[in-house]
């Protein structure tokens, strides 16, 4: 769990300086190798404690709800490739 407190403590200061909760500041801060870091990180991911932040190479506590955002966007991009190829014949 120092992962888990590591990253909210980071997301709690990142707004005051640079320290930002992505895989090598949290290696760093708890010690442990990148790999373990990774491994933790999809094992936290994956029980829904812990998001991913793709656009700034952060991680987050799961702060919000059921919503599963990668899921409704691949399900809009492939409407949207569908909508297109279907206008387009």
């Amino acid at each position: 769990m120092d992962l888990v407190k590591n990253i909210g403590l980071l997301s709690a200061l990142g707004g005051l300086g640079e320290l930002k909760p992505s895989l090598a500041v949290l290696g760093f801060a708890t010690g442990s190798p990148s790999s373990r870091i990774s491994a933790l990180k999809h094992d936290l991911v994956s029980r829904s404690l812990i998001v991913e932040r793709r656009y700034n190479d952060t991680l987050a506590l799961w702060e919000g709800s059921d919503i599963d955002l990668e899921s409704r966007l691949r399900e809009a991009s492939r409407r949207v490739t569908e909508t297109s190829a279907s206008r387009s014949a």
